[in-house]
């Protein structure tokens, strides 16, 4: 893909707000890349890169992207929730509205900012995209948008995210300083991940599994509130910290299983990396998750700790059923394409093209 730099001459009709790569990768900043990069050069990005300021990058989104694309009267597709309130014409993707239902999980100029935002943007723009049923009903309900409006193009999994081979999994476990067997929790910390329980979970049953850890890769991000965790939830547990892009793989390859008690998700996108890595899955049976992960997983109620420390103690002992698990999941990952995804993405913003 062309990226210009803050301006440039737009080639059609279709310009991608590429704002998102300023960002540090997580699950929106991976569907943006992962989407537009398959649009092969077609159209241009436009990214700000003289400034890295997160106000810097607010202002130039508001005020200098929209008026480059107003010159050439085009389309923007703005993929990572937020885009420019002055254009009308503009397709924008919003992976789910948590923050206008549990305001709680994030901090106050964070809620502040999307409440103003949000509804504006999904009244004016010119449709919505979103990776799920489970949001598309949300977006219609809390911001009044005719579902007719919102289209639901699921997320895919990248060809990077496979069984990794166990020198490339011993490697990076030494990398990040993992000797035991472990259990993996890809999770910011912040209240939604519901990190706590999880700890909690596992502090139950831990003693029974001397030879197995938690690892929890992940950190700490100003825009949510604030997770108080007890010293005595450490026990058996240990965090790396934010995991480069490139060893996810291998650390999601090489556990027992994933866990991810997530009490929010507009989609999941981690589960189904995991199961494309061949690593079966424990989850939550609320939101969006059901949708991505199917019969492939074990799905628990996220509050309730004896639910999930029985389910990591039936996934510890029983090698059977993490088999099938790992089977299902592998086979349930592929139904799951970026190629998929960014095909049906650029027929939707093609449709809006003059």
């Amino acid at each position: 893909m062309v990226c210009q730099i803050g301006v440039g001459v737009i080639k059609g009709n279709i310009v991608i707000n590429g704002r998102f790569k300023n960002q540090r990768m997580t699950g929106v900043q991976r569907y943006a890349l992962e989407v537009t990069s398959r649009f092969e050069g077609r159209y241009d990005c436009l990214t700000p890169t003289l400034h890295k300021s997160t106000v810097f990058q607010h202002i130039w989104e508001q005020t200098v992207l929209p008026f480059h694309v107003k010159k050439k009267r085009g389309v923007l597709f703005s993929p990572s929730n937020i885009g420019p309130l002055v254009l009308d014409r503009q397709v924008v993707t919003i992976h789910d509205v948590a923050v206008l239902e549990h305001p709680e999980w994030f901090s106050k100029k964070f809620y502040n900012y999307y409440k103003f935002m949000l509804p504006i943007l999904a009244h004016r723009s010119l449709h919505i995209i979103t990776v799920s049923e489970y949001s598309k009903a949300k977006i219609s309900k809390i911001l009044g948008i005719d579902s007719r409006k919102i289209e639901v193009v699921p997320n895919g999994v990248s060809e990077e995210f496979s069984v990794q081979g166990l020198d490339l999994v011993k490697a990076v476990k030494h990398k990040y300083g993992v000797i035991k067997e472990y259990i993996f929790v890809l999770s910011s910390i912040e209240p939604r991940k519901n990190i706590v329980t999880a700890l909690e979970s596992w502090q139950k049953v831990r003693f029974k599994y001397k030879s197995v850890e938690i690892v929890v890769a992940g950190e700490r991000n100003s825009v949510f509130g604030e997770v108080s965790i007890k010293p005595s939830l450490l026990e058996g547990v240990r965090f790396v910290g934010y995991v480069d892009d490139e060893d996810l793989p291998a650390l999601m390859s090489g556990a027992i299983f994933f866990l991810y008690p997530s009490l929010y998700e507009g989609f999941g996108l981690p589960l189904l990396e995991s199961m494309a890595c061949g690593t079966p899955v424990l989850s939550s049976n609320t939101t969006s998750i059901p949708e991505v992960v199917g019969e492939c997983g074990v799905l628990v109620d996220p509050m309730d700790v004896n639910q999930i420390s029985n389910a990591i103690e039936y996934l510890l002992c029983d090698s059977i059923a993490r088999e099938r698990l790992r089977v299902c999941g592998e086979a349930r990952a592929k139904e799951f394409s970026w190629d998929l995804t960014a095909k049906k993405t650029e027929a939707i913003l093609k449709y809006f093209v003059d």
